[in-house]
């Protein structure tokens, strides 16, 4: 999709909607992870640089687009009250999304007195956004789920059942993807 003078893919601008924010008349992308920032740079061609933050190293890149160009595809900044996914949003558009801002573990539950380890995946973000990949999973087979709240403004999406594990799993884990998050999502499913 052309934003711009940029073409993008649907997995690119699921990483803009996911890590970017709107200054100066550019994007900028931030993110600990440098993989997402190259990705997006196939399409850019600018210097990625590290700077350091108040919990780590993390990777910035910067790219001159006019905000009207990514309003016009539905674009708000990451931390604003409403965001909603673009109309064209996708199998790829949400697995960027799900790669930047879930996380895969296994946590300690009782089940009646007894520790039992759980599997689960937690996918955080805005309430509309989440909504939007709920519906996104529904119509992929997966139940619907409750959004809950972090804090009243953060949410997250919860998945524990390993059908629905492995369901998300084969729906979003083929190319292109970011290998090292679905290394580590499986290895989690597998108990390593």
């Amino acid at each position: 999709m052309r934003i711009g003078n940029y073409n993008f893919t649907e997995y690119q601008i699921g990483i803009i909607w996911s890590i970017s924010s709107y200054a100066e008349g550019r994007i900028i992308l931030r993110h600990k992870n440098r993989y997402f920032l190259e990705i997006v740079n196939k399409s850019v061609g600018n210097t990625i640089y590290s700077q350091h933050s108040r919990t780590n190293i993390q990777y910035v890149l910067k790219i001159r687009l006019p905000l009207s160009d990514l309003e016009d595809v539905g674009y708000t900044n990451r931390n604003s009250d409403i965001r909603i996914a673009p109309e064209f949003a996708g199998l790829d558009f949400f697995k960027a999304y799900l790669e930047v801002h879930s996380k895969a573990d296994s946590h300690l539950v009782r089940i009646k007195g007894s520790p039992y380890v759980r599997k689960r995946l937690r996918v955080y973000g805005n309430y509309h956004i989440l909504e939007d990949l709920n519906y996104f999973l529904v119509s992929h087979g997966l139940n619907e789920k409750k959004i809950q709240s972090v804090n009243g403004k953060t949410m997250y999406l919860s998945y524990a059942k390993r059908e629905e594990l492995l369901e998300i799993h084969g729906l979003f884990s083929h190319d292109p993807c970011n290998v090292d998050f679905w290394k580590n999502y499986r290895n989690v499913l597998e108990g390593v």
